[in-house]
């Protein structure tokens, strides 16, 4: 990986972006703390009050949703960071890797 693969809010891809939030490429300085991304290359990340977004349509019913997260791990202003899972705009869950 390179130092510099990260960027803010890329097109391209299935997620909207709001804030600091983005796609980091493994050994980036985001994520070159951090083991590789468990599936292929790159990994999302969230700074500050940064937010990844995904609009689905699904019938009604009961889900699971299942995700990884680790904090970054070669710099963490502030101490950890807690990452809320909103549905229709109400946190259903939250997550302090």
């Amino acid at each position: 990986g390179s130092w510099g693969a990260f960027r803010y809010a890329p097109g391209g891809t299935a997620w909207a972006y709001a804030g600091t939030a983005g796609v980091a490429g493994n050994g980036s300085g985001f994520t070159a703390g951090n083991p590789a991304a468990p599936e292929g290359a790159q990994v999302g990340f969230l700074q500050r009050a940064g937010a990844v977004s995904q609009s689905v349509s699904l019938a009604a019913g009961a889900y699971t949703l299942s995700f990884q997260t680790a904090q970054r791990g070669n710099y963490q202003p502030g101490g950890p960071q807690t990452v809320e899972v909103l549905v229709n705009g109400a946190v259903v869950g939250s997550v302090r890797p």
